[in-house]
């Protein structure tokens, strides 16, 4: 819920997860945490969907929303990414139809490099493989952070990837955030359906824009 040019940061995410043709409905995945009362007044408020669930055990708080929305397919896209582009999405989301894949993505996980720029990153995956998931993975970290049992060699499953370059767009620290609140003050115009840049823009912006962290 920080504050990115006048809107919580969320807020961007959201709106311009909304712009990807592909996407049928976002739903905000939060916790049950009293810290996290404002993420579910917000929804509430903008009449977004929000699944409340374990706060560590993250792979059965995005099953249970998966289960409660009734999806067929769960495309994930994570609220620190407030640059996530919808052409990206909508990309990633076409891999995984027309390959008949199990699960898609734009991303690799370490050890291996990075196989697009941070904060662009979308995962899709269907229903069925995120339920084996959830019964399957049985290490703390594949709970807390939803993806790696996917990613793991004893999964035998359909993988495809799409494959870019190198660029940080999420936000990690103070620098990234004044870069993107630089941004989006430059092109909002007030609000964010004018700032709907693919993250591509963003990246012409930075090479341009020597001082985009002042």
């Amino acid at each position: 819920m920080k504050n990115l040019s006048g809107k919580p940061m969320l807020e961007w995410v959201i709106k311009r997860g909304e712009q990807a043709k592909k996407i049928d409905e976002t739903v905000v995945a939060t916790t049950t945490d009293p810290s996290d009362d404002a993420v579910a007044d917000w929804c509430e408020v903008n009449s977004v969907p929000c699944y409340r669930g374990s706060t560590y055990d993250v792979l059965d708080r995005y099953y249970q929303t998966a289960l409660w929305r009734g999806t067929d397919r769960i495309v994930r896209v994570t609220a620190d990414c407030p640059l996530i582009d919808p052409n990206v999405i909508d990309d990633v989301v076409s891999l995984y139809e027309t390959t008949g894949a199990d699960f898609a993505a734009n991303r690799l996980p370490p050890p291996w490099h990075r196989t697009f720029p941070i904060g662009l990153d979308v995962e899709v995956v269907s229903f069925p493989l995120l339920e084996r998931a959830w019964k399957e993975a049985d290490k703390p970290f594949e709970r807390e952070h939803v993806m790696p049992w996917f990613y793991t060699p004893k999964v035998v499953l359909r993988w495809r990837f799409w494959i870019m370059t190198r660029i940080a767009e999420c936000i990690d620290g103070l620098p990234i955030r004044r870069m993107i609140s630089n941004y989006y003050r430059k092109f909002s115009g007030g609000y964010p359906i004018r700032c709907m840049h693919p993250g591509r823009k963003c990246l012409n912006w930075l090479s341009d824009s020597p001082n985009w962290n002042r």
